[in-house]
């Protein structure tokens, strides 16, 4: 898989995802443990930074909590949107592997759902960075999927999706190791789980409006094609009507 399709157009997905990709409760749930993590309460004066921010999924509720919250993503259109969601945060369009901030700014710095996004051999640069930035004793908030979960997804059944995804994300135990080279004194990572109601129709329906980036990379002709035999395979193997998935996330937590 080339570097140069390992992330996709932002530019074109912003809107649709502004639209559709809004917090599910399972999202929630990550967002609470994030504010456990980094000590976030009001009056506590804590500064925090998101590499990868997006439309301000996470942002926009995190900078109603902190004294000084920043944004930081490479794609203008997606910070275009953040910006319009919320006012109290500042945004930086930059490269997270070279952040345009002072050293030890940060009691924590967050980057969920990101790290796949980044050419594999860019990661220790973005993880020195994030150590760079953070104070003393303070933490990286990484949230990602272990490569188990993503077999055991729905959207495995996407053809090409699967095999793609193996090659962005990598196991936990390598993130771990990357952030201990990186200079972090501690890093250990947990899962958080939630039963969760899908459809195929439902699932269908995010798949065509690509709001999973795997799927935002597939050539436009087999995407299409794929698109049609994801229908196949999702109403064989769970019909029509509502099934239960146990959907996963991974935190990461390394301390400077």
């Amino acid at each position: 898989m080339p570097k140069s399709t390992w992330a996709p157009d932002y530019s074109k997905l912003a809107a649709t995802y502004d639209r559709y990709r809004r917090l599910k409760p399972v999202d929630h749930l990550v967002l609470d443990r994030l504010i456990e993590l980094a000590g976030i309460s009001r009056g506590r004066g804590v500064s925090l930074l998101e590499m990868g921010c997006g439309t301000g999924n996470y942002i926009t509720p995190l900078s109603r909590l902190v004294e000084k919250g920043i944004g930081l993503d490479i794609s203008k259109d997606m910070l275009r949107r953040a910006l319009w969601r919320c006012r109290e945060a500042s945004f930086i369009l930059s490269d997270a592997a070279a952040v345009p901030l002072i050293p030890e700014a940060f009691d924590a710095v967050i980057a969920v759902l990101v790290i796949h996004q980044i050419w594999k051999d860019k990661r220790p640069t973005v993880f020195k960075e994030a150590f760079r930035v953070l104070k003393p004793r303070g933490k990286l908030l990484i949230v990602t999927f272990d490569p188990a979960f993503l077999r055991e997804h729905p959207y495995s059944l996407f053809p090409g999706v699967l095999e793609m995804d193996l090659e962005r994300f990598c196991p936990i135990s390598e993130l771990e190791e990357i952030l201990i080279q990186a200079g972090f004194s501690r890093v250990g990572s947990e899962e958080i789980s939630m039963q969760m109601r899908y459809s195929s129709k439902g699932l269908l329906e995010s798949a065509s409006k690509k709001l999973i980036s795997t799927m935002a990379l597939l050539p436009e002709e087999g995407f299409k094609s794929g698109l049609e035999e994801f229908k196949r395979r999702l109403l064989s193997r769970y019909g029509e009507g509502e099934f239960t998935f146990t959907y996963k996330s991974s935190i990461l937590v390394a301390i400077k």
